[in-house]
Order: structure tokens, then sequence, then C-alpha cells
């Protein structure tokens, strides 16, 4: 029906200007146009789903189990990398840490006294008042000294790590964009981390444009789209073509490959 719309208009210009021109004698003034080549343009209609890049979403959680003592965001706060989300319950791991340094200490002052008791028998050894065997018993023995000193410092390092793991901080910038854990409640981290926060940035964004099979070929990296979404209807906002994954999915008895698109920010 709109074709024959468009022809019957046509037609009936082309009737208006022949009578003129039977009554006025004369030609109808014509545009002169140079040829040129262009490209014509064609688009691609699909439909697709905004989401995260790579990394740009993140679940959080702690490496160890314990109580949620303290939980420092709400859904839809900014948070800085780095910044204090959660704190776990630590007194066990603090007193871990006490008896470390404390075990460092001994180990350290076992460590003086077998030195001196060396230097004492190395001196004897000069003057030949002890035998070599007890001389050599003396410098294993302040060789154990030091090795235990090595020991507990690298245990109180893992004290300390293990103490950090009760402060959960922020991996990435972005919004909280959900919580599933409440304060008071016991997390456990056995084969995988638990998650209780999840944090999106969202200025990372991409589509993922499901294409037909038969339009697949003309999607090329690079290309510049324009998409709309449900939320903005009248607006319409341009991106470009960064990727196009090869492996084929079915959506509906209809197989699909899909275009990665990434948001430029602009609007039209």
């Amino acid at each position: 029906m709109i074709g024959g719309r468009v022809r019957c208009a046509v037609l009936l210009l082309t009737a208006v200007a022949a009578a003129c021109s039977r009554t006025t004698g004369s030609r109808p003034p014509a545009e002169v146009v140079r040829v040129a080549r262009r490209e014509m343009p064609s688009e691609i209609v699909a439909t697709g789903t905004v989401r995260p890049q790579v990394g740009a979403e993140v679940n959080v959680g702690p490496r160890i189990s314990g109580v949620l003592r303290k939980l420092f965001v709400r859904v839809g706060d900014q948070v800085r990398p780095g910044e204090p989300l959660a704190e776990l319950d630590h007194i066990d791991l603090d007193v871990a840490v006490r008896e470390a340094e404390t075990g460092l200490a001994e180990a350290e002052a076992r460590l003086q006294l077998a030195r001196s008791q060396l230097r004492r028998r190395e001196a004897l050894s000069r003057e030949g008042l002890i035998s070599p065997e007890e001389l050599e018993g003396m410098r294993y023995a302040a060789l154990l000294a030091a090795t235990g000193v090595e020991r507990t410092r690298e245990q109180l390092d893992a004290a300390r790590i293990t103490r950090a793991y009760a402060e959960i901080a922020a991996p990435i910038g972005g919004t909280v964009t959900s919580i599933t854990t409440r304060e008071g409640e016991t997390v456990a981290a056995s084969f995988a981390v638990p998650t209780f926060v999840t944090i999106m940035d969202l200025t990372r964004l991409q589509v993922e444009a499901y294409v037909d099979e038969v339009d697949i070929g003309r999607i090329a990296v690079g290309q510049v789209a324009r998409f709309t979404v449900d939320a903005f209807p009248q607006e319409q906002f341009e991106a470009m073509v960064s990727a196009v994954i090869p492996q084929a999915k079915m959506r509906d008895n209809v197989v699909n490959y899909t275009a990665i698109l990434g948001i430029s920010g602009g609007r039209r």
C-alpha cells in the first residue's frame, strides 16, 4: 500500500506538470546535479542486553571464615578502591598475632644467648681449653637458634596476614549493587570464597547484541551503532562494535551470534 501511494503521488505530480506546460507553453525549471558515488546506509536491527565489561563487576567476600562484625556500606553507595566494606570478628586473630610476637621475642633471646655462648667457646677454643667437637656443637646450636628466629618471624607474618583478612576492602571503585550478608551472620570460606557484597563500575558497561546468523556476516569491528533502552525509549545512545563472538547460540529457536558494543557515552 505504501508503494502504491508513492506511485500515485508521482503520477499526479506528472499530470499537473503536463497540464501546466500545455497552458504556459514553457518547460518547468530543472535542477542539474553532478553524479557521484556515495555509500548507501544499511542498518541491522537486533535486541540485546546492557552488561558490565569484564572486570567491571566484582563479587567481594572474605578469605577466611568468621562472624560479620560490621558492615560499612549499603546498596547504592559509591565506593573507592581500598575503601573498607566490612569487618569480621578478629578477637582470636589478635590473640594469634600476640602469641606470634611473643614467640619471636623468645626466639631472638635464644639466638642472642647462643651467639654469646658461641663467642665464649671460640675464645676458649683458641686457648685450647675445649675440644673442637664442643665448639662445633655450639656453632650448630647458634645456627638452630637463628633458624628458629626465621621460622617464628614467618609465623608472625602469617598471623598478621590472616588478621588483615578480617578487614574487607573494595577491590575496585563503583556502586554497591547487592548485599547478601547481614551483621552478626557467620560466613564460611571453604572451597569457594563467600560473596556478600557486589560492586559494579557503571562507567564500564557494554551492550551484548544478539544478531541473526543471516546478518552476522555484515558486522565488523569498528562499525558505528546506536541503541535504545526501555528506561529512555525516546533517546538513542552511541556505541561501536568492539568484538564479535564466533560461538553461535540458540535463542527462541533462532541461531544468533553475539556482537559486543562498546558504549561511547553520547546521546542522540
